[in-house]
């Protein structure tokens, strides 16, 4: 029988609350995130958002890919786009489908990523400082506001840094395609 990514992801989450003793208010205050919420999430009654991942990996010291990573089924070289797993966040216009999750010894995950027209996704602080991230425009027109650095990018430009602080991307009246590769040390 396969498993939901919601039904995956919410084993993941209680399970390492659970294994770094953590009660629901602690990760709450730590995260940032309610405490209903996480238990929402933790029993499946809700899939996570962008923002929500974010919060719960920078509480845990995780990139999104590790996360990810000890939510999948194992590792498996071929995966066929219907096992891709795909992440929509429709507050900030995010779809992200994960083309080559990271894990099982891997350092690195690929993810095919859009953002809507007019759509802004913006991430306080990375869940891992300093984390590898690559960033190849497939379409449209996007800004990326690294550390307060914008970097304006059109198609076929790419874009390479290491976040420690605000990781800010935006649209203008079309929206962008792009492949982030991130690597984790």
């Amino acid at each position: 029988m396969v498993r939901s990514l919601t039904t995956r992801l919410a084993e993941t989450l209680a399970r390492t609350r659970a294994a770094r003793g953590l009660s629901l208010d602690e990760l709450a205050t730590a995260s940032g995130v309610s405490r209903a919420t996480l238990s929402r999430l933790e029993k499946a009654e809700a899939s996570p958002t962008a923002e929500m991942l974010d919060k719960l990996c920078f509480a845990y010291g995780y990139s999104l890919a590790q996360l990810m990573a000890k939510a999948e089924d194992g590792f498996a070289a071929h995966l066929p786009r219907a096992d891709q797993s795909v992440w929509r966040d429709g507050d900030q216009g995010v779809v992200r489908r994960s083309v080559s999750p990271g894990g099982g010894g891997l350092a690195a995950e690929v993810l095919d990523c859009k953002l809507g027209a007019e759509s802004t996704f913006d991430q306080a602080a990375p869940a891992v400082p300093g984390q590898e991230h690559h960033i190849y425009m497939l379409s449209g027109q996007m800004t990326v506001a690294v550390d307060d650095v914008v970097h304006r990018l059109d198609q076929g430009d790419s874009l390479r840094f290491r976040p420690h602080g605000r990781v800010r991307l935006a649209t203008g009246l079309a929206a962008a395609k792009y492949i982030l590769v991130t690597v984790t040390p």
